[in-house]
């Protein structure tokens, strides 16, 4: 049953969070507004594989078959066209802890509690890994984590306690993307000197193989592969780039940092050059007065040597005989602005910074489509589980969406919320927390702290008409002949906030 929101009834029941928590780590509440779709497990059968790849900072339009970006993705093409490939998928917080967590753990984030970078996703073991260890599953975790917080160093061994139930264990350390560095089941670090993606890739294709006895054959398995790439690295092999600005709007006096910045294997940059000569977006710009096109070989080269590799996860997949019965996802924590709008990096609210990938595929169920329908992150788990035939906890916040997928729904939402508080909880930086929607037409914001004063103007709220603006250059403010539509939609932000106990309105936004 929903409200007039569209909210799960059971988050009406919510409980405010622990007030003594400052403002800063309140995140909302990122509730994806998936309609009327039960929480039921699939019939019975045999039980589906599941395989998971994500990348980090990968956006939605860096996609060939997206014919936006000019990117080459020829395995995530053909992919494409064997899968449920949503057009219209979001981030539920863009940035990588926070979103991480949403997607692992099916809640928002102030049911998660992980309100920025370097926060503990803690075991309720109603997670993924959990979830399907404890159906039957050989679970398996290859790649970037970033949800175990700052226990014994930002990048650390994890015990198997601290494993959210994933039983094979392969963590990257950072972003030294040329020079992979690991933890495993031992506290002592695996240092390959590797591109991490060729790395994990191995790694994963032994997982698959059971080359090394890494899972158990008589189950099925669910696996992650989560590479660190596109996102901006530093260590060997980036000795020669630099960030393209600031990530802080407020800190454009302070040098710009170097041996850091987006990179890949010389002969996928190579495909990217001229960089000066590639096609843009139309809303990009400037970044400090600096030109944004270097990074381009860099960031797209690193997704085109992603796509090689999971051609390679998907090849092995087909020829084992395990391709039909296997659950296969592709997406992304979160965008990457790439010179829109004169910004580099994620947090904001633009589509390049919050739109993501997602490709799901189950040849044995799934018929490949299109599908142009609005999802948010905390969405995916359930919709998996659901199609793995396993019980969907009640304490799960997100909707499946497997009757959509397979034709028993038309629609399942209108409207996706979202949000940002930090990006590291405990970093000096400033407060950085907004309230949005985003409609199948519109964007509309609500936002406080300076560093939003130069996009939101003084009443700190604005509107995107995505229809008539699909590159957001003409924010809309009050007084501009949409102040209904605004009022409507600042009315569901409220009454969401409302509902998911937020305290953004009531005591913080002016």
């Amino acid at each position: 049953m929903k409200n007039t929101l569209g909210l799960n009834s059971k988050i009406l029941k919510i409980r405010a969070m622990d007030i003594r928590y400052p403002i800063h780590i309140f995140a909302l509440l990122s509730l994806s507004q998936a309609s009327s779709a039960q929480k039921k497990p699939a019939m019975d059968q045999k039980k589906p594989n599941v395989l998971f790849v994500m990348s980090d900072q990968h956006r939605r339009q860096a996609l060939g078959f997206m014919k936006e970006d000019p990117v080459i993705t020829p395995n995530l093409d053909k992919f494409a066209k064997e899968a449920v490939t949503f057009t219209r998928a979001y981030s539920a917080h863009p940035v990588s802890g926070p979103n991480r967590a949403c997607l692992f753990s099916g809640k928002y984030t102030q049911n998660n509690k992980v309100f920025g970078n370097d926060c503990r996703l803690e075991d309720d073991g109603n997670g993924m890994g959990a979830l399907f260890k404890k159906s039957g599953y050989s679970t398996g975790y290859i790649g970037k984590w970033h949800l175990d917080g700052h226990e014994g160093g930002k990048y650390s061994f994890v015990p198997r306690e601290r494993r959210l139930g994933f039983e094979y264990w392969l963590i990257s350390q950072g972003h030294r993307h040329f020079d992979g560095r690991y933890y495993g089941d031992k506290d002592s670090l695996i240092v390959t000197g590797r591109w991490m993606p060729d790395y994990e890739t191995e790694k994963a294709l032994e997982f698959l193989k059971n080359r090394n006895g890494e899972r158990d054959e008589g189950k099925p398995f669910c696996l992650v592969v989560s590479y660190a790439p596109p996102h901006n690295g530093m260590g060997p092999g980036f000795q020669n780039k630099h960030n393209i600005g600031h990530w802080n709007a407020l800190l454009k006096d302070l040098p710009i940092r170097k041996g850091s910045g987006f990179a890949a294997p010389k002969r996928f940059e190579e495909m990217y050059e001229p960089a000066d000569k590639l096609p843009r977006r139309k809303n990009v710009e400037k970044v400090d007065n600096k030109e944004s096109y270097p990074a381009l070989p860099g960031y797209f080269g690193a997704i085109t040597s992603i796509d090689e590799n999971f051609g390679k996860l998907i090849q092995e997949l087909k020829d084992s005989g395990e391709w039909e019965n296997t659950i296969v996802v592709y997406t992304s924590d979160h965008g990457e602005l790439l010179g829109s709008h004169g910004r580099m990096y994620k947090d904001l609210w633009y589509e390049e910074s919050i739109g993501v990938p997602l490709m799901i595929s189950y040849p044995a169920k799934l018929k490949p489509k299109k599908a142009a329908q609005l999802i948010n992150s905390i969405d995916i788990l359930p919709t998996l589980l659901e199609l793995a035939g396993i019980e969907i906890p009640e304490v799960i916040d997100g909707n499946s969406y497997a009757d959509y997928m397979n034709g028993k729904e038309k629609e399942t939402t209108d409207k996706i919320f979202f949000q940002f508080d930090r990006g590291v909880l405990n970093d000096n930086g400033p407060d950085r927390y907004y309230r949005a929607v985003r409609t199948k037409r519109y964007t509309y914001v609500a936002a406080m702290s300076p560093y939003y004063d130069q996009f939101v103007g003084k009443n700190k709220e604005v509107l995107y008409d995505n229809e008539k603006d699909p590159y957001q250059l003409h924010p809309i403010f009050l007084g501009e002949k949409y102040d209904a539509i605004m009022n409507e939609l600042r009315t569901a932000v409220m009454d969401w906030c409302e509902q998911t106990h937020d305290p953004f309105f009531s005591k913080y936004w002016k």
